[in-house]
């Protein structure tokens, strides 16, 4: 029977977790239970069985995590885990009138790992099942619409009779971990005619979900609620729900009120709160289902913030930013001094780097906002992903918005310096493409009061057509311009010019002044991307006076950036040590301003 057949007149019941269920009752010694369709295929078998007898009329393979990246095994040996898992399941179910859901979840996608091979894994999983001859193909806690649909296509190109479930994962404020918000989801995959159900799974609890469920319009004939049993306490390295099957169950026939014909537990949940859900559901009455016809809070949209800086590079004209350095310490005097100075220069837009080097600063944002605060002029602090998992880079969003913030510069980052890497650990939970993404999807929710998102270029890749790869990827991830890294010779001019030609990017072609022959040495030695030519080098000498070389450090500038200017839509100018002075003369003997 189809699903969509048999929820016309009663709930379908799904099964709850497998994975933290495994773990109770072995108590902790195995870290995931798909390897145990062969190790240990009486335990798989029996827990299938449990929530069968506890009321459950849809359970779901043990073939969750089961992929090449999760279980670090090869695809042949990933291949015979999940052919296991498919016959463990149909054996659970031999005589009884359940479905068997094939399930398949998300693939933790490594920020060195392309798209195209995440998605030919991904193809090769749905292969196995169509090989097993399943009938219902689940795709659950995804985050990303753009690849469930492609996989939701290629299933029904090659199993066209198959029945596809997709459930994505959100947080208690309704947004998947790459921005993509509740509506949205229920929007467009309402829009795939291809799937038999659509909903949620995982991540927050009955309550929460219940939450979001009540703001939102959907299709009972295809809506899926499957929450956690509530949030874990870590306990001796283990992840330990609480026991709130009664709680659990009532709010899942709330959940069914509002119109939910499918619901199951997720992590947390077991047979026993599968079993109180079924008791629940036998005297349910179908009279009490709402309207889900929801009505649109009306909203009143605010005007957005004139963005000159936004408005002079859409409008071709040329451009001058200038990079800061937020403070080591406790006073940013000389941070408000240079900034006023760059004002009356009549700069276009301040930008902050992100701790450059893995070395401490401020933080960009804060000192972005303080600046903007006491200058008024337009700000560009740099994201750096090297340092904040998604929750504190979705905060920091939050808070530059908030704080009239409208440009930023995503970067991944550079490397924690190695004396430091035993006490400091990289986080690098997202690149710089996927987080250009994410801040691509909340753009689409804030109407026209959007963040202006630029990247970072290095014009001396060794490898230029993988440059212009990496730059269309973040074109088409929503960045609009690039600041590059610092350029001393025609070389690094010629491979702007390159990128610009093959792309189409507006680019701020990068300077950073010099003011010492010990200077340029550090930045050619010791600054990852910057390379000096030795006809620069030969500019200066030890004997200069501070004041000789600063002059000659505006000379090259001036010469750069004139032969730079036919080439980008404005120049980049990141200011040794906060000298704005030398800065100030630069641009004044440029007259681009």
């Amino acid at each position: 029977m189809m699903i969509k057949e048999y929820i016309k007149e009663q709930v379908l019941l799904m099964d709850g977790a497998m994975g933290t269920y495994f773990a109770e009752l072995t108590q902790g010694h195995y870290t995931l239970s798909e390897p145990a369709n062969i190790s240990k295929p009486e335990l798989i078998l029996d827990i299938h069985k449990a929530y069968i007898e506890a009321g459950a009329k849809l359970i779901r393979t043990n073939t969750f995590a089961a992929n090449p990246y999760t279980l670090y095994r090869s695809i042949d040996e990933v291949k015979k885990i999940i052919m296991a898992g498919i016959d463990l399941a149909n054996e659970a179910v031999k005589g009884t009138d359940c479905y068997v859901a094939y399930s398949i979840g998300p693939i933790g996608e490594p920020y060195d790992i392309e798209d195209y091979e995440i998605e030919s894994t991904y193809r090769k999983l749905i292969d196995i099942g169509l090989l097993k001859n399943v009938k219902i193909i689940l795709l659950e806690t995804f985050s990303r619409i753009d690849q469930v649909n492609q996989l939701v296509e290629y299933i029904h190109e090659h199993g066209p009779n198959i029945q596809i479930m997709t459930n994505f994962t959100v947080n208690q404020h309704g947004y998947t971990k790459v921005g993509v918000n509740k509506e949205k989801i229920i929007q467009q995959t309402r829009q795939q005619d291809l799937v038999a159900t659509y909903g949620f799974n995982c991540g927050i609890g009955a309550s929460h979900l219940l939450s979001l469920i009540k703001t939102l319009d959907f299709d009972p004939s295809k809506m899926v609620a499957v929450p956690n049993a509530g949030y874990p306490d870590q306990q001796l390295e283990r992840m330990v729900y609480q026991s709130n099957a009664d709680y659990f169950a009532d709010t899942m026939i709330k959940i069914c009120e509002e119109g939910v014909r499918i619901i199951g537990g997720c992590c947390g949940t077991t047979p026993d709160h599968i079993k109180k859900i079924r008791e629940r559901l036998n005297t349910f009455d179908f009279s009490e289902v709402k309207s889900i016809t929801r009505m649109k809070r009306k909203s009143h949209p605010l005007k957005p913030l004139h963005n000159a800086f936004r408005e002079k590079l859409e409008k071709n004209e040329f451009v001058v930013a200038v990079e800061l350095d937020p403070p080591f310490k406790m006073d940013m005097s000389q941070v408000v001094s240079s900034a006023h100075l760059l004002k009356e220069v009549g700069v276009d837009i301040i930008t902050f780097a992100d701790s450059p080097l893995g070395r401490t600063r401020a933080d960009a944002l804060l000192i972005a906002a303080k600046i903007k605060q006491l200058t008024g002029m337009e700000v560009l602090p740099h994201v750096c992903l090297r340092d904040k998992n998604l929750i504190a880079l979705r905060g920091g969003l939050v808070g530059a918005h908030l704080s009239d913030i409208r440009n930023i510069l995503i970067v991944t980052g550079d490397p924690i310096p190695s004396d430091d890497r035993d006490e400091v650990k990289s986080v690098f939970n997202m690149n710089a493409i996927s987080f250009m993404q994410y801040v691509t999807e909340i753009n689409s929710e804030l109407d026209k009061d959007t963040f202006y998102i630029g990247g970072a270029l290095n014009p001396y890749s060794q490898n230029m057509d993988v440059t212009i790869e990496r730059v269309m990827k973040k074109k088409e991830a929503g960045a609009s311009y690039l600041l590059t890294q610092p350029v001393y010779n025609d070389a690094g001019i010629e491979a702007i010019r390159k990128v610009k030609d093959k792309t189409g990017m507006k680019i701020l072609g990068g300077i950073m002044p010099l003011v010492s022959l010990r200077n340029a040495r550090f930045l050619h030695y010791e600054f990852p991307g910057i390379i000096i030519p030795d006809d620069v080098m030969a500019r200066f000498d030890d004997q200069m006076t501070k004041e000789e070389a600063e002059k000659v450090g505006v000379e090259i500038a001036v010469a750069l950036a004139q032969k730079m200017k036919p080439y980008v839509d404005g120049l980049y100018f990141m200011t040794p040590f906060n000298r704005a002075t030398m800065i100030e003369k630069i641009i004044k003997k440029l007259d681009v301003l």
